[in-house]
């Protein structure tokens, strides 16, 4: 009777254990094949936020402009990534982002009262989802985290879309990046970014010298970082049969003196760029090595999945000593990035030798294209016992896990120990939760 009534009023109680559906990683020999088809994504809008968070539509990205070269490795300001941190550094709250500027985008750009969601109805019965980049990263690289690498998602099916948007975990109070020393290093990030772009094109003929000039100064003495400004690109491609739309965030336009403004305005993806920092890769053999698989097998395991998925074509890591300041920069080609990772750490694999173990992506692929396909077909059966509820009131959690626990990993992970690199986590798996219906803290489709 209790839960009749309260279906009713559309507070559905149920038992929240349930799961509906486990997809484990392993065995892994399944999905060592092909990676599922993946089409080249298609910027179809953009938008951004200012300095107060406002979204707007006109917003554009900023361009890449380093610092001279004779300043690397100097103890100069325009190398320095701690400058501004204590007196011109706005930083938002840490918080998921909801979907809602994704959809008003999707719908702004369509210019009617219909969203590119759903105009004409095109996508001919596909399943078809919306999230953003970010949540789709995690469910890429699921199988080589480590247990303490772990995320929940909210999901909602809705009028033939399926949302994704991430769950708030709790924070872990040692975790490193709370402390003094981890946010000055999550600063050095934003600042890297604010030291190697200006807002305009430094290669433009029309541009001074001298108007370069002054936005590198003021860059360094006077401009904030800000962590509300942010530029989005909207995307849409196709993987294995099923439409996805994704926002992402791009850092930066990377032009050459060659780059023509009609390129600028009307093909711009094919400029984006992705900026990280990272150590620099010295020392002896021994913590080089451990420096390079750090690197190699972690960061840019995520890095070439945050590129591949938004079809951004290059990846710039600027490397920075212990004291945050700039020490060098390269370039890496995303879609070179595994063979790179191959060749870098197994440099005499054809002599035999040990082979150090590297990730697969053509792993990565077919177990979210898995994960995907399995989330699509359970919410969508599921949905089915709710025909007199508005679907956009129904959420479920899925969540990554390990079915070895995790507090040992967690405690390796903030010790700056990651076993295995390189190895997949065929003990990992993503699982699925029954509904909660009607509970208006989770809802989040308007």
């Amino acid at each position: 009777m209790k839960r009749a009534a309260e279906a009713r009023t559309g507070a559905l109680v149920h038992d929240q254990t349930k799961v509906l559906a486990r997809i484990p990683v392993g065995p892994v020999q399944r999905l060592q094949k092909r990676g599922a088809e993946f089409r080249a994504p298609t910027e179809i809008a953009r938008f951004g936020y200012n300095e107060q968070r406002e979204r707007v539509f006109d917003a554009t990205p900023k361009f890449f402009h380093p610092p001279p070269r004779e300043s690397f490795g100097k103890r100069s300001a325009d190398v320095d990534l701690s400058g501004g941190f204590q007196d011109r550094f706005i930083e938002r709250p840490s918080q998921p982002e909801n979907l809602d500027s994704l959809l008003i985008a999707l719908k702004h750009e369509a210019g009617s009262s219909s969203s590119l969601l759903t105009a004409g109805d095109r996508n001919e019965g596909r399943p078809r989802f919306c999230t953003w980049r970010g949540i789709m990263t995690k469910i890429l690289v699921a199988p080589y985290s480590d247990s303490a690498d772990s995320w929940s998602l909210r999901a909602t099916l809705c009028d033939g879309t399926l949302f994704l948007m991430e769950e708030p975990l709790e924070s872990r109070e040692s975790d490193f990046f709370n402390t003094p020393r981890g946010k000055l290093m999550t600063y050095w990030g934003y600042r890297y970014e604010a030291l190697t772009t200006i807002g305009i094109n430094p290669h433009d003929a029309q541009v001074s010298l001298e108007t370069v000039k002054v936005l590198m100064d003021n860059r360094v003495n006077k401009d904030v970082v800000n962590t509300n400004v942010q530029f989005c690109s909207v995307l849409k491609t196709r993987f294995g049969g099923m439409d996805l739309f994704m926002g992402a965030e791009v850092d930066c336009i990377k032009t050459t003196p060659e780059t023509t403004a009609d390129t600028i305005s009307n093909a711009p993806q094919s400029l984006y760029a992705e900026l990280k920092t990272n150590r620099s890769l010295d020392g002896d053999q021994r913590k080089r090595d451990q420096q390079e698989k750090t690197f190699y097998l972690q960061k840019m395991l995520k890095t070439y999945f945050q590129c591949f998925l938004a079809g951004i074509p290059n990846v710039v890591v600027g490397w920075r000593d212990d004291d945050g300041f700039l020490v060098g920069s390269d370039t890496f080609k995303t879609l070179e990035i595994p063979r790179t990772v191959r060749n870098v750490l197994n440099p005499d694999s054809s002599k035999n030798s040990a082979n150090v173990a590297c990730w697969d992506p053509n792993i990565c692929i077919n177990y979210a294209h898995e994960v995907l396909s399995t989330i699509w077909e359970t919410i969508k059966k599921r949905n089915q016992n709710f025909q007199n509820i508005d679907n956009r009131q129904i959420v479920y959690h899925i969540r990554l896990r390990n079915s070895q626990g995790n507090a040992s990993a967690q405690k390796r992970h903030r010790a700056g120990y990651f076993p295995e690199k390189g190895t997949v986590r065929e003990s990992n798996f993503v699982e699925i939760s029954d509904c909660i219906v009607g509970n208006k803290n989770l809802v989040f489709i308007s």
